[in-house]
């Protein structure tokens, strides 16, 4: 994942801030991506993203699931270990 930095009027900030916290949003960030699929989705001639909520489940549940789709143990293990440091996690 890249990082892009943007500036933002306070009011739209302060909106966002207004969300944290709320329904699915733990950072600015989702926020920000959320509000840019639904963008692309509406001002595009492509099919729709399917957005979904994220539901937080155990990390060895995730783990075990990605074993039992065929992952190797490194790929589970790097995308456990970056889910681990994530906002959704560590918070």
């Amino acid at each position: 994942m890249k990082t892009v930095n943007i500036s933002l009027p306070d009011s739209l900030s302060e909106q966002i801030d207004f969300l944290l916290g709320r329904e699915e949003y733990v950072s600015k960030s989702e926020v920000v991506r959320t509000a840019l699929r639904i963008f692309f989705t509406l001002n595009q001639n492509t099919e729709p993203i399917e957005l979904q909520t994220f539901n937080k489940r155990p990390l060895s549940e995730i783990a075990s699931s990605l074993q039992k789709a065929g992952n190797s143990k490194t790929e589970v293990e790097s995308i456990v270990n970056g889910l681990a440091k994530s906002s959704i996690y560590s918070s």
